[in-house]
């Protein structure tokens, strides 16, 4: 995300978006589901909501690992929402969740959905 806005301002875009950066506490229950088979849940969560994800392999004290979603402030509210659901959902990949609520007739989380939202603050996910 950061990559795209330099290109946009470089391309006679304009200024920079804003680019923030939002931390969450995934605890040891939920890593391997964040990052599914072989990291395939962190690239959707990229692809799907347009922010850069990380996920080091750094551990606290009780076996939490920091997850970092960095972007314009609408695409971090959206890889929040799917983070969100992914948790939540009882399924196991981020793209089988985004079928699901998509065949229900529910939209995914999306900027405009998430547009009224103020980013939360950095929380741990229980």
């Amino acid at each position: 995300a950061a990559a795209a806005a330099a290109a946009a301002a470089a391309a006679g875009g304009g200024a920079c978006p804003t680019i923030v950066r939002h931390a969450v506490l995934v605890p040891p229950s939920a890593i391997g589901k964040v990052i599914g088979p072989r990291g395939a849940n962190l690239r959707t969560l990229r692809t799907r909501s347009g922010c850069d994800v990380e996920m080091p392999r750094d551990e606290d004290e009780l076996g939490r690992r920091l997850l970092h979603l960095t972007g314009t402030p609408a695409a971090v509210r959206r890889g929040q929402a799917l983070l969100q659901g992914l948790l939540l959902w009882r399924g196991g990949s981020v793209e089988a969740y985004w079928e699901e609520v998509s065949l229900k007739g529910e939209a995914p989380p999306d900027a405009a959905a998430a547009e009224g939202l103020p980013p939360p603050p950095p929380a741990a996910v229980d």
